[in-house]
């Protein structure tokens, strides 16, 4: 166990200083049992670094670490586990636009021991998110195809989630139908599904595998661009709108409808607890 320790002391000033000396530090077990004591040199700048071994034999999990100096205790944990190297491994689709059969968002499950044979009969759990995609396309870095909902970056949202037991080549499917991934009402014209799947074996091992597939809720994106962004309205300003397919190639012909709203800000100042 690698253990850092920054010890700082507030003077009176209330500054804080690096204190000097040593710190005495204390591992116990998740019962209590006492199993490593130490002290250690403080260096100049308030630390110290010590690299402590535990019993080969001993319990798992929550492990507590105690740090005294001049009366003052500080604690820390951590857990302690017993390590087992995967012996197989659970492959998903590399990141890439999601395959559609039949209006499904079909994504394959295979699980395969690392000596090649498959894990056949094992228990696959998966989970789907989905979260807002930002549009981009070669040439045209200067408009913006984000709906009015999207951001910059969009935490995943649950969507759904599964089991399913792998067939005698270690596989199985993920079907999303289209009908159930995010719609209008979310402005999620473009996606990521955020895919997780966890596989478990006859000997109780597991095993998780991700991946993250693109789908467009769309056959085209319409993109603004604006000359600039702080404008006098009697004056107005030039606009640049342009239409394009899924792989960024024009699409002429289109008919385009342009929304124009304003909008409003206020700006208050509220008293807080601390001024």
């Amino acid at each position: 166990v690698h253990v850092l320790a920054v010890l700082r002391q507030r003077q009176a000033s209330g500054r804080l200083a690096a204190p000097s000396g040593t710190v005495a530090v204390t591992v116990r077990d998740p019962d209590g049992m006492e199993l490593v004591r130490r002290t250690a040199p403080l260096t100049a700048f308030g630390t110290a670094r010590l690299e402590l071994t535990l019993p080969r034999v001993g319990s798992l999990g929550g492990h507590s670490i105690e740090l005294r100096k001049d009366g003052v205790s500080f604690h820390h944990g951590f857990e302690g586990g017993e390590y087992r190297p995967a012996s197989f491994e659970v492959l998903l689709p590399t990141a890439s636009d999601a395959d559609l059969v039949e209006d499904e968002v079909v994504i394959p499950v295979e699980a395969r021991y690392l000596f090649g044979a498959p894990v056949a009969g094992g228990k696959a759990a998966w989970t789907v998110s989905w979260r807002h995609r930002r549009v981009g396309f070669p040439g045209y870095e200067d408009f913006g195809f984000a709906g009015s909902q999207e951001h910059y970056y969009s935490y995943p949202q649950h969507l759904t989630e599964g089991t399913a037991t792998l067939d005698e080549h270690g596989r199985t499917v993920v079907r999303i139908p289209r009908a159930a991934l995010p719609g209008d009402d979310d402005d999620a014209q473009a996606i990521d599904l955020v895919v997780e799947a966890t596989v478990t074996d006859a000997a109780d091992d597991t095993t998780t595998g991700r991946t993250v597939q693109h789908v467009d809720r769309t056959e085209q994106f319409v993109g603004v661009a604006s000359n600039r962004w702080v404008v006098a309205p009697r004056e107005g300003w030039d606009l640049r709108v342009v239409a394009l397919d899924r792989r960024g190639r024009p699409r002429a012909g289109q008919t385009l409808a342009l929304d124009l709203e304003r909008g409003w800000y206020k700006s208050l100042a509220e008293p807080a607890p601390h001024g």
